[in-house]
């Protein structure tokens, strides 16, 4: 078929002035006449994509791989495209930019085939020597694209936003690598003959002729040299483009010497440019000075120094401050020269802000690993560290601890006054902290807070305010009063008043927990004020069964120090420092031990003993109350101390005796006991009677258990006293006089109300806490689930507790009225307590999830949800079938959540893991989804299997107008995965495919917000 007859099949009416294709092919001369206007529309690249857009129209289907057929147009359209390319001087940068890589790769591989010529594999420099000019052209064109191609596909791009399914090993045919993909592909494979063809390149010191647009028209390609249209290009321009590309690609690659040689040779080339130039060296200036920059600070780093730029002056100066220290850091020739360049550096960077916080930290430690002189370090030290104080970083501790002299703050001092001027007003105001800093750690001479306070740069730097309030304090005259390093073997001088020297003892006691020291300073806090150190001072101040115990000791002096230990022992302990109370406690033992007449205080030193052992039993993680196995091995261990324990419990039966017992103790016994399921002895009657009602509570769980155990017949005796133990906890309509009174209380009884408990829900909580025990926490749990459900009707269970749930009463008495707010709120936290001992149990996590969604939190409700399963398949990732939750009711809530959290499509995603898929809820909920733009397309291509809610997404979208989340639906449906006709293997592959994506993408979302 003839080009005119082609053309009149394809013809199509062009825009006025806006020439097209077909006219470039009817009027040859307009080519160059267009491409020569100002600019030209359409472009020389955009022309060059058309008409290789054209050629690929006509794809001969009958060869494989399917090229564009070989006919007199097409061939017509690629001596046009390589016109237009020569009309452009063949420039490549040109063709970066503005012509896609598949058109790029096209035009140069159809100029390599004009040119009858390809990449050589063997006798490389032979075959370049006897090759024509435009052969040799074609072939330095496609290896410079080549290798800019390979260093941009190294460049970290932005993913596409559109999002393809993939699966691995079931579908091949469906990874079909996009047209750019392939070429990029093909040209990598390419690499090492690229770069090869190129380093023969440059042993050929030849001139070359780039074929002229005329030559290519008239089809003289490789068969003439003195066409006038033909490029010359000397010698020195093909050396310096081409050494420039093969630096590159060697910088890419890390071979970073041979880049640097390359770059040099570039830099060395550029003098002997001809000019006018021909314009082949296309690349840029700075391109090539920070190439070099670069190329001279790795080299030098590996070499082990820094090397002579050959950048000019001007070039060399623009590196910035993180490049010369990276420059000098390391090299271990001359330290001091390359520390003060450091050090100038850092310096600069308090008003230039290039260097970050941690950055600086680093570049201090290494410094300070160097083995500087003394002067550097403290240099190094003190102006690292105002440089954290202009960035707003906390100091670190150690920097106060050096011995300071007189010397060293002047240098400091002329530091801040040498930089002073140069920072911003802001960060003027920040040095002011920083010598405010340095005066408040001082550590050295006696007299050092007079000379800053006397110092010019301190007066300059400080306010006024603060400088005369200093100025007061450490006035000669009021010297004597700063006794803050005043030690208890050191006298004090005459000179010092009655009131100070007291105070420098009560300061010495507070900081102090050697019992020896505390005794002697306490000795001499005697001698100054005889009436006791109790009775000034309001930091001993103890609980009231303490001071019970303490009215026996009539000695002044022993009752100051059994209330100074004490008190510190009961600091020491809310701060787990239990080895500490113990030294304490040792001291008193060995102190009152032979004391007859103080057996009260004995026991008061007993108790504590053994209520710091219980405290260090129960907050040890490492001792494991849930296995069987381990009680015996524990309670062998233990038996001193549940020996104790016992015998404690035992002695408890008037009120006195509680008012002199510590406070927690017997909570911490009875919790040690209940842990180790000693119900047998939490049952007797020694416990029940008890005059602590914690212990009596207790005993009551103790009892149900036991009952449980042995599976009585009649639970109800057993249930019913814990029951009213528990509800009586978070009773509300109790009269107020009821609490206090025995008489009232009883008379309250016989009319039938139910007894008024002593125990506040903050202690009930304290107990809770104090319980490890897996199947204690689960009844108590079980009790509260069942007693919130009475109270609030909230829809609230706990799995796998069915043998539980039975016991409970099925109402509460008719006259009683709980707080269901308290039994919510003491069932949050108890969850909370038992999911720290246990994070994966998905009993609990259900409870906390249902209490969640009751109380209006979604989000919440739903993290707990997805936890459940998390545990369950090792988070997502070993899902063995799609019902993996046991209990359909949670994929029901997940539901409700999702349609709360306006998360519509998510909640029609998960209505297809329901073990009948609820298509009219489906349904219902992605016709809410306009509401809300809630990842719709992304849900539709990646997680939705059923193709029935796909079908009725497709006709609502279509209804709705909504034209881009109807194309999504339709791409989905069309996947051939979800093809009816797979096999039902393929067909389940998929769906748990699916189903691990969607849940993973529900944990990203929010399980790790």
């Amino acid at each position: 078929m003839s080009v005119m007859k082609d053309l009149q099949i394809s013809y199509i009416k062009s825009e006025i002035n806006i020439p097209a294709w077909y006219e470039f092919v009817l009027k040859p001369e307009l080519l160059k006449d267009h491409l020569e206007s100002t600019n030209p529309e359409p472009s020389g690249p955009l022309l060059i994509k058309i008409f290789y857009d054209q050629i690929n129209r006509t794809i001969n289907k009958e060869v494989k791989g399917g090229l564009p057929l070989d006919n007199e147009r097409n061939r017509t359209l690629k001596s046009l495209a390589l016109q237009a390319a020569a009309l452009m001087n063949w420039k490549i940068k040109l063709f970066e930019s503005d012509l896609p890589l598949t058109s790029r790769h096209q035009l140069l591989t159809e100029f390599m085939k004009a040119c009858k010529t390809c990449l050589p594999s063997n006798n490389i420099l032979v075959t370049l020597q006897n090759l024509h000019d435009h052969a040799l052209a074609s072939l330095i064109l496609y290896c410079r694209f080549a290798a800019l191609t390979v260093i941009k596909a190294t460049f970290q791009t932005k993913n596409s936003s559109k999002l393809i399914c993939s699966l691995p090993q079931a579908f091949p045919h469906q990874a079909v690598a996009t047209q750019t993909d392939k070429d990029i592909l093909s040209v990598k494979e390419q690499v090492a003959s690229v770069v090869q063809c190129l380093e023969n390149v440059l042993l050929t010191k030849r001139s070359l002729y780039l074929p002229g647009a005329q030559t290519i028209a008239e089809n003289l390609l490789c068969q003439t040299k003195d066409s006038p249209s033909d490029i010359l290009v000397a010698y020195e321009e093909v050396h310096a483009q081409v050494r420039f590309d093969l630096g590159s690609i060697h910088f890419t690659h890390e071979y970073y010497n041979d880049a640097y040689e390359m770059f040099k040779k570039v830099k060395e080339l550029q003098r002997s440019l001809p000019s006018p130039s021909s314009g082949f060296c296309d690349f840029d200036d700075n391109q090539l000075n920070g190439y070099i920059l670069a190329c001279e600070s790795i080299v030098g780093r590996i070499n082990g120094g820094p090397i002579a730029s050959i950048c000019s002056p001007e070039i060399a100066s623009r590196k910035n401050l993180h490049q010369i220290v990276e420059e000098h850091i390391n090299y271990s020739n001359d330290c001091k020269t390359s520390c003060r360049i450091i050090l100038d550096c850092i310096e600069m960077n308090l008003y230039k802000k290039e260097l970050s916080g941690s950055y600086v930290d680093m570049v201090d430690e290494a410094l300070q690993s160097r083995g500087l002189d003394a002067e550097d370090m403290f240099n190094v030290k003190w102006l690292c560290a105002l440089s954290r104080t202009v960035n707003n970083i906390q100091q670190p501790v150690h920097i106060w601890c050096d011995y300071m002299e007189k010397s060293k703050l002047d240098g400091i001092f002329e530091l801040v006054k040498r930089l002073k001027g140069k920072l911003k007003f802001a960060d003027k105001k920040k040095v002011e902290n920083y010598l405010w800093s340095l005066f408040n750690n001082l550590i050295g001479d006696d007299d050092l807070h007079e000379y800053m306070i006397e110092h010019p740069v301190f007066i300059e730097s400080v306010s006024k305010n603060k400088l005369l309030a200093l100025q007061l304090k450490y006035s000669k005259r009021n010297k004597s009063m700063d006794v803050d390093e005043m030690t208890a073997s050191e006298a004090p001088t005459t000179n010092e008043s009655p009131g100070a020297k007291f105070v420098a003892v009560t300061r010495k006691i507070l900081s102090t927990l050697d019992p020896q020291e505390i005794e002697r300073t306490l000795k001499q806090a005697r001698k100054l004020d005889p009436n006791g150190l109790i009775l000034v001072s309001p930091y001993w101040r103890l609980s009231c069964c303490y001071e019970l115990v303490f009215k026996s000791v009539k000695d002044l002096f022993f009752k100051d120090l059994l209330h100074i230990c004490f008190a510190k022992i009961i600091h020491c302990t809310s701060d787990m420092d239990f080895e500490n109370a113990k030294i304490l406690l040792d001291h008193l033992k060995d102190r009152f031990h032979s004391s007859t007449a103080n057996v009260q205080v004995c026991n008061c030193i007993k108790h504590e003993t053994l209520k710091i052992e219980l405290m260090e039993i129960l907050k040890d993680d490492r001792i494991n109350f849930a296995m069987d196995s381990s009680y015996h091995q524990i309670r062998i261990k233990l038996s001193q101390t549940i020996a104790d324990c016992r015998g404690l419990l035992k002695t408890i039966h008037t009120e006195a005796q509680i008012m002199r017992l510590a406070p927690d103790l017997a909570e911490l016994c009875v919790s040690l006991l209940i842990n180790l399921e000693e119900f047998q002895f939490l049952k007797s009657g020694q416990i029940r009677s008890s005059k602590n009602h914690s212990a009596r509570l207790v005993s009551t769980l103790a009892n149900l258990h036991v009952a449980l155990q042995l599976k009585d017949q009649n639970m109800d005796q057993h249930v019913r006293p814990f029951w009213n133990g528990l509800t009586t906890i978070f009773i509300c309509n109790r009269p107020p006089q009821l609490a206090r009174s025995r008489k009232i209380q009883s008379e309250a009884t016989g009319r039938g109300m139910p007894p008024v408990s002593e125990i506040s829900r903050n202690g009930f909580l304290k107990l809770i806490r104090l319980i490890k025990n897996p199947r204690v926490l689960q009844t108590i749990v079980s009790a509260l689930v069942h007693l919130l459900r009475l109270c609030c009707s909230d829809d609230v269970h706990l799995p796998n507790a069915t043998h539980l749930d039975t016991l409970w009463p099925a109402q509460l008495d008719a006259d009683m009225k709980c707080s269901g707010i308290g039994v919510a709120y003491v069932l949050r936290e108890t969850l909370s307590h038992c999911l720290q001992l246990n994070p994966g149990d998905k009993s609990w996590l259900k409870v906390q999830g249902d209490l969640n969604f009751a109380a209006g939190n979604p989000n919440t409700a739903l993290k707990c949800y997805l936890l459940i399963g998390a545990y369950s398949t090792n988070f997502f990732t070993q899902i063995p079938n799609l019902k993996f939750y046991e209990d359909e009711s949670i994929i029901e809530r997940m539901i409700k959540c999702c349609e709360q959290l306006k998360c519509f499509t998510q909640a029609a995603v998960l209505c297809q893991f329901l073990k009948e898929a609820d298509y009219g809820l489906a349904f219902k909920v992605l016709q809410e989804n306009r509401k809300r733009s809630d990842a719709a397309e992304f849900h539709y291509s990646q997680h939705v299997w059923d193709v029935q809610i796909l079908e009725h997404a497709i006709y609502f979208h279509k209804e709705s107008g909504e034209v881009g989340k109807k194309k999504a639906a339709i791409s989905a449906i069309a996947r051939p995965e979800l093809n009816h006709s797979n096999n039902p293997q393929v067909m389940e592959r998929v769906q748990k495919l699916r189903a691990t994506h969607f849940f993973q993408a529900m944990a990203r979302q929010y399980l790790l917000s």
